[in-house]
């Protein structure tokens, strides 16, 4: 069987940084609270100034929607001077980076190309394989066809 040689996309440091992520943030180990957010960023952002994990907070009877530094949330302005960035925003700002990164026509058109090879390839197997198939067929029917024969010509029909 022939490989699909797959390029690579991202870097081996990028990679592996994912996937520790990826560990921390495992339903096994991280609250099911984070796992199971709607938030966009829960559990991903930190703050800028002291690097823990930033939480939403609300205003305006819950109008609002901050994500706002942990620490800083806990034990106030003497720990850290505490940034605080809309939801709405951050999310935005965020998802742009995205779309305009990941999912740029550079990017995925050449995505999409090789995905479409790939695609004719496996296509092109399935009808091999099938082929293959009719083929064998024929020839398991012909061998019955002759042992039928040879049975019947010996006289051991049953």
């Amino acid at each position: 069987m022939d490989l699909l040689e797959i390029p690579r996309i991202i870097e081996d440091v990028d990679f592996n940084a994912v996937h520790d992520r990826l560990d921390s943030n495992h339903p096994l180990t991280t609250s099911p609270r984070i796992v199971n957010s709607n938030i966009l960023l829960t559990g991903l952002a930190h703050c800028a100034q002291c690097h823990p994990r930033m939480r939403i907070q609300t205003g305006k009877g819950g109008a609002y929607r901050y994500y706002k530094c942990g620490k800083h949330a806990d034990s106030g302005k003497a720990v850290c001077t505490g940034c605080s960035v809309r939801m709405e925003k951050l999310d935005k700002i965020v998802l742009n980076v995205l779309i305009d990164r990941i999912l740029a026509p550079g990017r995925i058109s050449p995505l999409f190309e090789r995905s479409l090879d790939r695609e004719r390839t496996v296509q092109n197997r399935i009808k091999q394989l099938k082929s293959d198939k009719r083929e064998m067929k024929k020839q398991l029917d012909a061998l019955w066809r002759q042992t039928a024969l040879a049975r019947f010509a010996a006289g051991c029909v049953t």
